[in-house]
């Protein structure tokens, strides 16, 4: 029996009437009630009274039914005869009455070949790793016990030194193909504060792992050097082993090599260029003129920013010459776009946008050829922890100049793909492929939900006029800026409100006078 009618309007009007099946429990129990409405078996009560109870968790959301596992049948114990069905009529079968199960293309709760394949590097890169760190503290301990010295700043490799993340595209292993001699470095030491200090120029040698060094087989993490110049005895001794983490080979450092200068050149930009920068720019400037570009301000991240699997904090070290490129209109670094993420959080916290906007780490994205199963690994955590957000700012450097940014909405599966040079890179783009990944495995394993596949969308943005990628970070901040406003007064369509006009200098020089005031104020 069927109940519900439509209303005497859509009757009259000639409208077929709508009509809503009862449940099934109901029509259970109706049949087994007397003339009075009463039910007279003991046993049947019991199994009402828990259908009372199911129905309170079903509105509760403490129980959910699935296909012909509904509360009647969670009540009576015992599954659906597929030729009769209860409460229905033995003409009635579990297809016309459930309807069949839709199918799609992977199974609810399975992983595809792709996600497994995911999962496998991830899971070897990890075991690889451990196993380096294990044979490490093994090779240690046998040649302590043979009574061999150990100098205690060989256990430094031990520790995790923070990524320095203006420096993201160097190969992560500068030492693995280092046939060119000599290769100019620079000696660190590890203070017990966790910063990292300069104590010695060397020139790098070449060398095998296990080959000996006074007496000491070279560990893999280990190469051999020469100290050009000698430290003061206190910080390091003058010998010809040291860790590839307090080694570094960076530009600068074969830059002064190179020229055989005794110095780095001080920190200064051109005159026409200081005369034309904002007020926050000269003040920024002023404070290190005098100084070598060789420094580094040390700024720290909280976990609830960018979210990393491992980490409960991040050290974005933002260099001399980052200063120097920012206030000389050269290119962005990621150290600079790390300091913006954190600017734009201060606006977004004061705003009450916490709960609607994130960040994805810019040197993590960066990973995605280089270290492709950290930069999995921290994607899809990241998303996943910020998976109630609506959206999530993606800023990809695809190389050493251009900068591209991605905005994710979640709450639409849609991608929005922000380029000032509109060269098509997107399709080219490996970083696009990973969060297009990231978000199908969230949708299925987290929530559900049948939308598995982000909409990609290019937005018509401002783009630069002049030739090479050097603004290209500039524009990148100034979308961000635009995006956390456009947010706060509640626009969903980012593709109105941006056009193809070019930025002008005056929009840009106030990107970077806000960069420097908070950095300044909130940094130093």
């Amino acid at each position: 029996m069927l109940s519900g009618a439509s209303s005497s309007k859509g009757v009259e009007s000639g409208e077929t009437p709508v009509v809503t099946p009862r449940p099934r429990y109901e029509r259970w129990m109706d049949g087994r009630k007397d003339k009075n409405g009463n039910i007279p078996n003991e046993k049947t009560k019991l199994v009402v009274e828990k259908l009372n109870e199911l129905r309170e968790k079903e509105k509760s959301g403490e129980f959910v039914s699935h296909g012909s596992h509904d509360i009647l049948t969670e009540a009576l114990g015992n599954p659906e005869h597929g030729g009769h069905v209860r409460g229905v009529g033995g003409k009635a079968t579990l297809t016309s009455v459930f309807k069949r199960k839709r199918r799609c293309n992977q199974t609810e709760g399975m992983l595809t070949i792709k996600q497994v394949e995911e999962i496998t590097n991830f899971l070897t890169e990890q075991v690889r790793e451990q196993t380096r760190a294990e044979m490490r503290v093994v090779t240690l301990d046998v040649l302590k016990s043979c009574g061999i010295q150990v100098r205690k700043d060989l256990e430094v490799n031990m520790i995790d030194v923070p990524t320095r993340s203006s420096c993201q595209f160097i190969d992560p292993d500068p030492f693995a193909n280092s046939s060119k001699e000599p290769i100019p470095c620079d000696i660190l030491i590890l203070e017990e504060s966790s910063r990292i200090r300069v104590v010695a120029t060397g020139t790098l040698l070449k060398s095998v792992p296990g080959e000996l060094v006074h007496g000491v087989p070279l560990l893999e993490d280990h190469v051999k050097n020469l100290i050009d110049q000698p430290p003061p005895p206190k910080e390091i001794r003058n010998n010809l082993m040291e860790g590839k983490k307090l080694v570094d080979t960076g530009s600068a450092v074969e830059s002064r090599f190179n020229n055989n200068e005794e110095e780095l050149a001080p920190f200064l930009i051109g005159k026409d260029m200081f005369l034309a920068l904002p007020n926050s720019c000269k003040q920024l400037y002023n404070l290190y003129k005098n100084r070598d570009v060789d420094f580094s301000v040390d700024v720290d991240f909280e976990e609830d920013i960018l979210y990393y699997p491992d980490k409960v904090s991040f050290t974005a070290y933002v260099f001399g010459d980052d200063l120097k490129k920012l206030l000389n209109m050269e290119y962005i670094r990621t150290s600079c776009v790390d300091i913006w993420i954190r600017f734009l959080q201060n606006e977004i916290t004061k705003n009450k946008l916490q709960e609607e906007v994130g960040f994805f780490c810019p040197h993590k994205l960066g990973l995605v050829k280089l270290r492709p199963s950290i930069h999995t690994k921290y994607v899809n955590h990241s998303i996943t922890k910020q998976s109630t957000k609506k959206y999530i700012l993606a800023p990809v450097r695809q190389d050493k100049y251009h900068w591209m940014l991605v905005v994710i909405c979640l709450e639409r599966g849609e991608a929005f793909f922000f380029d000032s040079m509109a060269d098509g890179s997107l399709e080219n783009s490996h970083t696009k492929g990973s969060l297009s990944v990231a978000y199908r495995t969230l949708m299925n394993m987290y929530k559900g939900s049948r939308k598995t596949n982000l909409t990609w969308k290019v937005v018509k943005c401002p783009r630069s006029q002049k030739v090479g990628l050097v603004e290209s970070g500039y524009y990148v901040m100034k979308y961000m800026d635009q995006i956390v406003s456009l947010v706060s007064k509640k626009e969903r369509d980012f593709q109105k409100n941006f056009n193809l006009e070019a930025y002008t200098q005056e929009i840009i020089d106030d990107v970077r006078e806000r960069w420097c005031r908070f950095f300044i104020d909130n940094c130093l």
